[in-house]
């Protein structure tokens, strides 16, 4: 009897734990059937009339649910859409990632060498891969690609400006392939059993961890410890705090929660409770979420679409800020994510008119704007400063703006429309020159892989030694080699207030 009782009390817990972090959905229906392996899905944002944008080991192709249109004959395997017009492809068997044009359909290749396994990193022609697959827009930087180099094992970049290829990190990777942010980390599926999360310090340093899972691949619900996948294969966001993975092996969908470090599952087929995740009876590969509906491509190539979640109407307020130089913002929602321009917009969450609930999102650009910016600084005589022809002066400045681009390289370009600013007190002449280069005023210190790289540029090159004795030392001026120190340059994105440095803010 006490045995009994005990029992009892133990399975009444497990199935609150394991109800309380699942989700179900009402309808499950075929949405179309492709004739290849399902590896990628989004919306079709060059027809943007709820058309899907597919890629298979067979064909790159838009759909609609009734008919299909191919763009590309042959395989592609990740993408990303980096506007309406413009899709980044990964031809994994290629070992190369390549720019397709919707216009057009002219294809440029951008990094790998295809039909060139390797690793190594550098320019287009230098940079190598090793089977390409997922690819994610950098949330930080629009401009820079991130890819799973799956056969690598590891996280790889590419500049979309100068196609450089570059390592983000190697380790807890193992057969990486699935993308998707959470905030302004990373997460990614490896098909060896588990979820790794890569984060980025103020820096610019990328540190990753395993967060769910192990290689002990079994089919386990539970806390992110003790949860176990058997070749996850894609991981899709549902909401701020939850994401939704493949797990291929066990022909299921799982449900992620971020916030209470869980794993629970997703039924589909009138479980009630949902303790353990629907069967899918196919080997999913790819999930995309469109406002609450999930679907999901399959390795037989059918595309199934899951409808009327039961997601809680939580809503709250959003404010998000625009990085420095951006003109609109890539903000992700309770379940979407919207491209907006600064503003307020009124936003609707839920299903059902019953069950949704109304929160405000606000977006703003930043006050202050950080430039990347050299600074030289002369010990020389003020008053002879004064007796310098300006003609003579701007010479000098032309002649040293175009030595720091040759210290700057592919890594920031010179500003042409800001003038260097000159300042001579107590017989220090200081010089400031500006890049283009432009971050959010959250980063308070400059990336110390690029400040360093920059160093060392100029302690070694003859640019370096030019822009230290631009004034030749003379007992006549007073003036000594100059040094030069790579800064931030702070000020205000609207012209008509002023940058206060001592509160780091504007007035």
């Amino acid at each position: 009897m006490k045995i009994t009782w005990l029992l009892t009390i133990l399975l009444a817990c497990c199935i609150l734990v394991t109800s309380k972090y699942s989700i179900s959905y009402q309808n499950f229906d075929q949405f179309f059937q492709t004739t290849g392996e399902v590896h990628h899905l989004e919306l079709d944002r060059y027809r943007n009339d709820g058309s899907l944008l597919v890629s298979t080991n067979i064909n790159f192709l838009t759909i609609d649910g009734t008919t299909a249109a191919i763009i590309i004959p042959r395989p592609v395997h990740g993408f990303i859409q980096v506007n309406a017009t413009h899709v980044v492809i990964t031809e994994s068997s290629q070992h190369c990632i390549k720019m397709l044009n919707r216009n057009n359909g002219a294809e440029e290749l951008i990094a790998g060498t295809c039909g060139t396994a390797g690793y190594s990193e550098g320019g287009l022609g230098v940079g190598q891969f090793y089977y390409p697959y997922g690819v994610k827009l950098d949330n930080r930087n629009s401009g820079i690609l991130l890819v799973t180099d799956e056969l690598n094992h590891a996280l790889r970049s590419v500049n979309l400006n100068t196609q450089e290829v570059s390592t983000v990190i190697e380790s807890d990777s193992m057969n990486p392939l699935g993308l998707s942010w959470f905030d302004q980390q990373l997460l990614f599926t490896n098909t060896q059993g588990y979820i790794s999360l890569v984060s980025w310090s103020a820096d610019g340093t990328a540190s990753s961890k395993v967060l769910a899972g192990s290689i002990m691949e079994n089919d386990v619900l539970g806390n992110f410890n003790t949860v176990k996948f058997r070749y996850p294969f894609d991981i899709e966001r549902i909401d701020r705090k939850r994401q939704i993975i493949a797990d291929t092996g066990n022909r299921k969908l799982k449900l992620m929660d971020l916030d209470k470090k869980m794993v629970g599952p997703v039924c589909f087929r009138g479980e009630n409770p949902c303790r353990e995740s629907s069967d899918l009876l196919e080997t999913p590969l790819s999930i995309l979420n469109v406002g609450g509906d999930i679907y999901i491509g399959m390795m037989s190539g059918k595309i199934f679409k899951l409808s009327g979640n039961d997601l809680p109407t939580t809503c709250e307020n959003m404010m998000d800020f625009m990085s420095a130089g951006q003109t609109s913002l890539s903000v992700e929602l309770l379940q979407s994510s919207l491209s907006a321009d600064e503003g307020v917009y009124k936003m609707v969450y839920g299903n059902k008119a019953a069950e949704s609930c109304t929160y405000h999102l606000v977006v703003k650009k930043p006050m202050v704007v950080r430039r990347l910016a050299f600074k030289v600084e002369y010990q020389i005589s003020c008053i002879i400063m004064k007796e310098y022809a300006e003609w003579a002066v701007r010479l000098l400045l032309s002649k040293a703006k175009n030595l720091l681009q040759e210290v700057c390289s592919y890594d920031c370009k010179m500003s042409s429309t800001s003038e260097p600013s000159l300042d001579c007190t107590n017989d220090l002449l200081t010089i400031s020159w500006l890049t283009n280069e432009l971050y959010p005023s959250t980063i308070l210190e400059l990336p110390a892989v690029l400040r360093d790289e920059l160093k060392r540029r100029l302690n070694q090159s003859e640019a370096g030694r030019n822009l230290k004795a631009m004034f030749p030392a003379d007992n006549k001026t007073g003036a000594k080699e100059g040094t030069v120190s790579i800064v931030f340059h702070s000020s205000c994105t609207d012209n008509s207030q002023t940058y206060i440095p001592e509160t780091d803010t504007c007035a």
